[in-house]
């Protein structure tokens, strides 16, 4: 990505000469443009056309008059028309650099002080890392990127592994591709592969990829290939690359043609693989190493001589590189366990075309005898045939019982007499059987122990159960434990191979690091080896096509404890030993009958035993009657209940309990309900108080006062975890306690406490740490105050936000982070403790209550004496986030009492309850600014200031009531912050702009412009300050976007323009533009203003005009208004799919929404297991998913907006709409009122819905409208708008002209009746016209003729300009519809025919009869009627726009289409391929310049210049022309042309031979004789002595013969002229390597 700077000039400027006028102006001008690097062509593309900017920039350092104590500073700019065109290249080409430039800055980052680097001059080919079928190699946004950097096979047929880099890169990063092609050698030969046309040559070897970028972009972009090391070189025919497809290729070897495979596929819209592969596969499916030996059987059946052709060692659960041969040479096929000693088993024949499959019988002195399937699979091309040799076990056992089991096999047949027993280990466990011999019956018994009971009925285990239906795999993909892969009408297909071994892998390497983890430590410690538990075992084949069978051991019903506490689970009828679960613990439970009861256990002494009976569900029912009253409660196969549980007298715990069916075992999952997460800067203590409805709020206040009776339950939340869930235990209040310990929370308070520096101080006594208790069941976002003591007399608050969010499952998600709204700061400067509460209403004796002492509160907020603190309305947080529901009001009431102590916290004064006060002093009003005086009872009068600092609310209570200025003894001072020293003005003035999209997804070879965005004059108008950023004013006077998309030319959809400002953009060329603003408009922009006024004028009417003040800290909008113009908007649904299609080609080429990759695992503190396919890890702490954290950030960041203004606006809407029925609106008018919301305290979605609800409901009032705006009922709505237009007019002008004088009179009446004509000419002319658009184009659908609807639809698209054209197309129209009524009733049972005859038999084509037939006749009413109703439509509209009665909304630009090979190259694909052969391929400079060989022949080129080498490329051809080495050529501009650079060469036709030391230095000094004695050119600096136009250069020894002078010249940009020389003369004075 390129910015270039040209032009740049600058000056400054200082007026005045004393201080207090000293200004300083500082003035800038330059040309910016910016082009970009697409990466299939590697050629440059045009981002920013060069667009001039004109700045200045003024600094006042002094103190100005009308702004004191502020010194200013004016930026202003501006922007001559601007040009922008985007398309995927670009945004592919951006987010690879911002991608790459992160990545680059991270390693910088990591290695700093150290640490190696590595430059990429030109890709190399790497090693692929994973299967490409998999997903860790490409990104969230479907980039393709390279990952771990360890060299691993293909095994798959499209590329989604990762890449090895070159050493130096670390271990971890991501190697990104910005290549368009990514090339894989999957064969076992090394490859040459290249463009046709071109000198290319890639060498690729075995089981590497090569990211690829076109050669040539003039020639024809298809590749060929040949095998490196056959010798012969010879190519393949070309095959295209660009759309995903199979090509197959034939290479001519030892008088054999052997055949290749490629496979192109598609990675995202823009990025493609393409898989090179032989027509032989091996595949190995068993954890053996396996030697397997390709060969010829008509050979080896002679039992002479063996022919092999092929011997690949194959490792475990690997797919080698695919193998280049004859396949009529290949017949038969063998293996041995790799081992010197073993023995080859016996020929496999291959079949040619068919898939076969047989068992394999082999021999080892360690295993003995192995048997295992060798399946050949077979996939037809067009041309060639591709078999894949797959070896897999016969049988696989999978373990997924979460303790070891004894599987014991017997044989059930009298001549075998196996008779064996093998160890399952834990969950996750799986092993192959080889041992057992084919055809022969097994019976399978498991046991948990060796003394423990078998378990009945036998299981019976055969070969022979491949065919019965009961062992066939589901339809559905299995999940990884099963192998899953994708099949094909029940059959394996080679490319479904490849997703199969990845599953296979990925379960192998789980079984090898999990296989045996503590087993016999879990069995022993639980004592559950006797426990009785129901196994479902069951027999299926692993997947469709192969023959092994998966012998699946699963448990019915599985317990899981994710909780942090130690649990107990019995059966509810008293029978049987309870199980004990440890946090993590995963156990196989026995189906209780009558249900079963979860007791939490605090210590091993102390734990009450729970009465809640759990009852499960078999089948899902739609109403659950569950009263946890009852004693109990049903859980339903996917539910979910919670779990009230009292742990001690004083602490209880609550849980959810979860159920889901995995691959038939139903797992019942325990979680804790309540997760706390802790997204502040800070660590603090935290508390959870349950209590019920009948708790008094003293009981709730006792619980929140700290003391050691309750310190068992304090938690502490460490800082640096936010996306850690940790859990919290919850004290209960002894009313709470008393009741039944099944009943769930009510009402659940959260405390807080910050963890600081003096906590530890025993003179502080901690209580006065925690914050007021909050009802977080109440409150879905609560804001807290959280007090903390410094010194004796300094208090401080820190605010923060308690947002709930339901996690699912019915657990709880408490967020607590630094709350963004920071509410009413309140500063006590009084010795007395002030309680204070948001005013409610009175009683009915008079007496004021607070809402605190209404809502479900346990304390009164407080101020303590010269103390701080936060106050949050409860109302305010009750209706968060409804907008609707606005605090009905903003006033406080103050209460207080008087602290004696001089350390007031040692006093006896205790937090009162709710009730405590009754006496209040008056509201005091804060939404006023100002000093008011209140009585408090029992205190007296004391001074409250109400002000606003940074868009907050700050309140000052005093002491002294008449004097602002007094401070007495007990009164402490809030410092106040200071002015902001800078203010910054910014001005930016834009002339147009246009921006461009375009497309080069659909058509590679072209870009094709989609759609263009136009404004007109812009501007932005602000000022900047420490605490806030006012908008001023932000302008667009203009803007259309206009529909640029057509297809050979010709329009393809209805309407050319999709939206336009009222009245049109009146500059319809930004390039013509006036590049001097308007002053009268713009305002002056070359001196600056130091005051309020706007340094530019907006224009009136624009088309957007946005003002507004935004807090930078903390972070919200404190106002915004926004006016839109009326705007004309065209849609149409075709319109609307393409463009949706279009919009999708860019999503995986933007960034991903979420910030990262996180799945719902455990922070672990020991070691984990696998069960189910999934991780278990101590549950301490949980991680939360992307989808908790995405709802408590909604939460925890509200929008907060003072004022939110939209003004009223009007849309012209106009709709065609073509699904089943053409329904079309035309120009209705869409008025919606003024939208204006005030203390917007919700989150963004809630202010969507109400925004978008208000547009809603405006739109249905408009119904009636809409309804009458239909052209299918002639648009009598338009009909009559025109007529009061013209009856308005026809009034309203007249009298206008009355009240200036009898001539306006006469004009008015005149224009009056004018206007009145054509209105109601125009209006009841469009409504004819729109009723036979309508009719003609629903005639149309109805003919059943697709034909001859796309026939007429491509002739309406052309809008007839008068009257002539209009009649003209209408009778086209009407010819076409008659000829075509007439000539369906014949050609319509033909095509019919035709069509069944391809998909059916003598049936369909009987059929197929009738329907042309009833098509045709159905088609000989509808188009003559059509064509009447397109005569009437084009001939009316070709009068309208004729005659000018309706306005025309028409493209500003034409759409144009560039082609692919008019691009110019960029320097990147002279390093990749052009000179990636050379030792050093770095350029010097590369310039574009005109050729103009020695026999006057000119060509487009372009001079390379390196630090040896000067090359001559041609644009035409894209090839080297010609190479000069430096050190033999004189290069120097030209004196008569400022755009020449003349190239001199000297070639010397003969040199003596000079054979002594003596004749050399006599050549040498007559040679350099001349260089002394010859003159430079006379005002030619660079000129060396000598070398001249008029006088050639001589050898200066008269036996040598004269050299001869060539001279090329060269037409380049003068701007570059001169950097070209001075490169060249600094690499020819370069030091040689050898001198004389």
């Amino acid at each position: 990505w390129t910015v270039l700077l040209e032009g740049v000039k600058g000056c400054c400027r200082v007026w005045g000469v004393s201080t207090p006028h000293l200004e300083v102006t500082s003035e800038f001008s330059g040309t910016v443009s910016s082009e970009y690097v697409e990466y299939m062509n590697l050629t440059s593309r045009t981002f920013l056309e060069p667009c001039h900017i004109n700045s200045a920039v003024s600094y006042y350092p002094t103190k100005h008059r009308s702004h004191p104590n502020k010194h200013c500073v004016d930026v202003r700019a501006l922007v001559q028309p601007l040009f922008i065109e985007v398309n995927q290249d670009t945004v592919h080409t951006l987010m690879m650099a911002l991608r790459s430039w992160s990545q680059f800055t991270a390693v910088a980052g990591s290695s700093e002080g150290g640490g190696s680097s590595r430059s990429l001059d030109h890709p190399t080919p790497v090693s692929i890392q994973t299967p490409p079928n998999s997903d860790c190699d490409r990104d969230l946004d479907g980039t393709l990127v390279a990952e771990g950097f360890q060299d691993v096979d293909i095994i798959t047929p499209t590329l989604e592994g990762a890449v090895t880099p070159s050493p130096g890169v670390e271990s971890g990063a991501c190697l990104l591709i910005p290549s368009y092609f990514v090339i894989c050698n999957d064969t076992n030969e090394t490859l040459r592969v290249g463009q046709i046309g071109t000198d290319e040559i890639i060498v690729i070897t075995s089981k590497q990829m090569h990211p690829y970028s076109w050669r040539s972009h003039k020639h024809t972009q298809m590749l060929h290939l040949c095998v490196e090391g056959w010798g012969n070189w010879r190519w393949t025919e070309g095959f295209c690359i660009d759309t995903p497809t199979t090509h197959v290729t034939s290479i001519d070897h030892n008088h054999t043609t052997v055949k290749l495979l490629i496979k192109i596929s598609n990675i995202n819209h823009l990025q493609k693989q393409v898989l090179i592969s032989g027509t032989e596969i091996l595949c190995n499916r068993t954890d053996l190493d396996l030697d397997i030996q390709l060969l010829n059987f008509s050979t080896a059946i002679t039992q002479q001589s063996t022919v092999s052709k092929h011997i690949v060692t194959t490792a475990p659960h690997t797919i080698p590189a695919s193998l280049v041969t004859d396949q009529s040479a290949v017949d038969a096929v063998r293996i041995r366990i790799k081992n010197p000693d073993s023995d080859w088993s016996n020929y496999v024949e291959i079949s040619a075309n068919q898939n076969c499959r047989s068992v394999v019988h082999l021999h080892d002195d360690s295993r003995g005898s192995v048997y295992v399937w060798c399946d050949i699979l077979v996939q037809n091309y067009i041309t060639a045939i591709q078999r894949a040799i797959v070896f897999s076990p016969l049988f696989v056992v999978s373990q997924s019982h979460p303790e070891a089991l004894i599987m014991n096999i017997t044989s059930a047949d009298s001549n075998n007499d196996t008779n064996s027993s093998l160890l399952l280990e834990g969950a996750g466990y799986r092993v192959n059987l080889y041992d057992l011999e084919p055809r022969v019956k097994y019976n399978l018994t498991f046991q948990l122990s060796e003394s423990s009971a078998v378990s009945e009925p036998c299981v019976l285990l055969t070969t022979d159960l491949i065919n019965n239906p009961s062992t066939q795999p589901p339809l559905t993909p299995p999940t990884p434990l099963t192998d899953g892969a994708t099949q094909d009408d029940g059959k394996l297909t080679i490319d479904s191979l490849y997703t199969l071994m990845m599953a296979s892998s990925s379960s192998s390497s789980s079984r090898d690091t999990q296989t045996g983890a503590g087993v016999s430590q879990q069995v022993a410690s639980h004592g559950i080896a006797d426990t009785p538990t129901s196994l479902d075992v069951s027999v299926t084949q692993c997947c469709y096509g192969l023959q092994t069978l998966l012998v699946d051991i699963r448990p019915k019903l599985v317990f899981i404890n994710e909780s942090s506490w130690t649990v107990l689970l019995s059966d509810s009828t008293g029978g049987g030993q309870p199980l004990r679960f440890n946090s993590n613990d995963v156990i196989a439970i026995p189906d209780y009958k009558e249900g079963f009861v979860v007791t939490a256990v605090h210590s091993e002494t102390r734990h009450v035993q729970s009465e809640l009976v759990i009852k499960l569900l078999d089948e899902p029912v739609r109403v659950l009657q569950s009263n946890c009253r009852d004693g109990f409660r049903t859980l339903q196969p996917d539910g979910a209940v919670s779990l009230p549980q009292q742990i001690t007298d004083k602490m209880a715990a609550a849980f959810t309990l979860t159920s889901a069916t995995e691959r038939g075992t139903r797992v019942l999952t325990l979680r804790d309900k309540y997760r706390v997460i802790n997204k502040t800067r800070r660590s603090f203590k935290i508390k959870l108080i349950a209590s019920s409805t009948n708790c008094s709020s003293a009981e709730v206040a006792a619980a929140y006062r700290f003391s050691p009776d309750w310190e068992e339950g304090v938690v502490t939340v460490p800082v640096g975890q936010s996306r850690i869930g940790h859990h919290v235990p919850i004290i209960n209040t002894p009313t709470a306690h008393s009741t039944n310990h099944n009943t769930d929370i009510d009402h659940l308070y959260v405390t807080l406490s910050v963890i600081g520096p003096g906590d530890d101080d025993d003179d502080v006594p901690p209580r006065y740490y925690w914050s007021a208790p909050c009802d977080v069941m109440t409150y879905a976002r609560a804001s807290l105050a959280i007090p903390r003591l410094v010194t004796s007399y300094s208090y401080e608050t820190m605010s923060v936000a308690i947002a709930t969010v339901d996690s699912g499952g019915g657990g709880i998600n408490i967020a607590v982070c630094e709350d963004a709204d920071t509410g009413v700061c309140m500063c006590n400067h009084t010795p007395y403790l002030l309680y204070y509460g948001q005013a409610l209403n009175k009683t009915p004796h008079g007496d004021i209550l607070v809402e605190e002492q209404c809502a479900p509160s346990v304390t009164l907020p407080f101020l303590p004496p010269g103390g701080s603190s936060v106050y949050h309305f409860p109302q305010r947080m009750k209706s968060f986030p409804d907008i609707s529901k606005q605090p009905s009001t903003q006033r406080i009431h103050f209460s207080g009492v008087l602290i004696t102590s001089t350390r007031w916290h040692d006093s006896d004064v205790t937090t009162p309850s709710l009730g405590g006060v009754k006496a209040w002093s008056e509201g005091v009003d804060l939404v006023g600014v100002g000093h008011r005086i209140i009585s408090i009872p029992g205190i007296g009068l004391l001074g409250v200031d109400v002000s606003r600092r940074h868009g907050n609310t700050h309140v000052h209570i005093r002491n002294n009531p008449l004097a602002l200025g007094y401070h007495g003894d007990r009164e402490v001072t809030v410092p106040s912050h200071p002015s902001p020293a800078v203010r910054t003005n910014l001005c930016v003035v834009l002339e147009s702009f246009c921006i461009v999209l375009s497309d080069i997804h659909t058509d590679s070879t072209q870009r094709s412009e989609i759609i263009r965005v136009t404004g007109g004059k812009s501007g932005l108008d602000g000022e900047m300050e420490e605490s806030e950023v006012r908008l001023r004013s932000l302008v667009v006077s203009r803007l259309q976007v206009d529909n640029q998309f057509n297809v050979g030319g010709e329009k393809v959809f209805d309407f050319d323009v999709v939206l336009c400002s009222d009245p049109p953009p009146l500059v319809t060329d930004p390039s013509n533009a006036s590049t001097a603003p308007s002053r009268t408009v713009w305002g002056d922009l070359t001196r600056a203003r130091p005051t309020d006024t706007p340094l530019f004028t907006p224009p009136h009417p624009s088309f957007l005009h946005i003002t507004g003040t935004l807090l930078r800290d903390p972070f919200r909008l404190r106002c915004l208004e926004l006016s839109v113009s009326p705007v004309h908007v065209f849609l149409e649904d075709k319109y609307l799919s393409f463009i949706s299609k279009y919009a999708a080609s860019y999503c995986t080429l933007l960034p991903p929404h979420s910030s990262g990759t996180i799945t719902t695992a455990t922070v672990t503190s020991g070691g984990a297991h696998t069960f189910l396919g999934r991780d278990l890890l101590p549950c301490v702490t949980t991680v939360l998913t992307p989808a908790e954290l995405r709802s408590l950030d909604t939460l925890t960041r509200p929008l907060v907006v003072e004022r939110l203004v939209i003004n009223p606006g009007t849309v012209w809407l106009s709709v065609h709409a073509s699904v089943k029925l053409f329904i079309a609106l035309d120009q209705t008018a869409l008025k919606f009122n003024k939208l204006q919301l005030h203390e917007v305290y919700t989150t963004r979605r809630q202010l969507q819905q109400t925004v978008g609800f208000h547009y809603a409901s405006g739109t249905l009032f408009r119904a009636g409208w809409l309804l009458g705006s239909l052209e299918l009922l002639g648009n009598p709505a338009g009909f009559l708008r025109a007529v009061v237009a013209g009856f308005s007019d026809l009034f309203l002008l007249p009298y206008d002209g009355l009240t200036r004088g009898p001539g306006a009179f006469m004009a008015g009446l005149t224009d009056g009746t004018s206007s009145f004509v054509r209105h109601i000419s125009a209006g009841a002319l469009s409504s004819l016209i729109n009723l036979a658009s309508s009719v003609a184009r629903n005639m149309d659908r109805m003919s059943l003729d697709d034909q001859h609807s796309l026939i007429l639809e491509r002739q309406r698209h052309h809008t007839p300009g008068h009257i002539s054209s209009g009649l003209r197309q209408g009778m086209t129209g009407l010819g076409i519809s008659l000829l075509g009524a007439v000539a369906g009733l014949v050609n319509q049972p033909i095509q019919s025919v035709q069509h069944m005859t391809v998909s059916g038999g003598a049936t369909a084509a009987a059929t197929g009869v009738l329907g042309g037939v009833g098509k045709g006749i159905i088609g000989a009413v509808t188009k003559p009627i059509g064509g009447a109703a397109e005569f009437i439509s084009q001939t009316g509209q070709g009068i309208l726009h004729g005659t000018g009665l309706v306005d025309e909304y028409h493209r500003l630009y034409s759409p144009y289409t560039e082609r692919a090979e008019n691009a110019y190259n960029s320097h990147i694909k002279y390093t990749w391929k052009m000179l990636q052969t050379l030792p050093s391929p770095r350029v010097l400079l590369s310039l574009e310049a005109t050729v103009i060989s020695p026999i006057g022949h000119l060509y487009a080129g372009c001079l390379l210049l390196m630090a040896d080498i000067l090359f001559i490329i041609s644009c035409h051809d894209d090839a080297q022309q010609q190479a000069f080495p430096v050190s033999e050529i004189q290069c120097r501009p030209s004196s008569d042309d400022a755009s020449i650079i003349n190239v001199i060469i000297n070639e010397i036709t003969a040199r003596p031979n000079i054979d002594d030391k003596f004749g050399r230095v006599a050549l040498y000094v007559n040679e350099t004789a001349r260089f002394l004695s010859a003159e430079p050119t006379e005002g030619d600096p660079l000129t060396p002595a000598g070398v001249s136009d008029r006088d050639p250069l001589t050898l200066g020894v008269s036996d040598t013969p004269p050299s001869q002078l060539v001279q090329y010249q060269f037409h380049v940009d003068p701007r570059f002229r001169t950097i070209f020389i001075s490169l060249f003369t600094r690499a020819k004075s370069q030091p040689l390597g050898a001198m004389f």
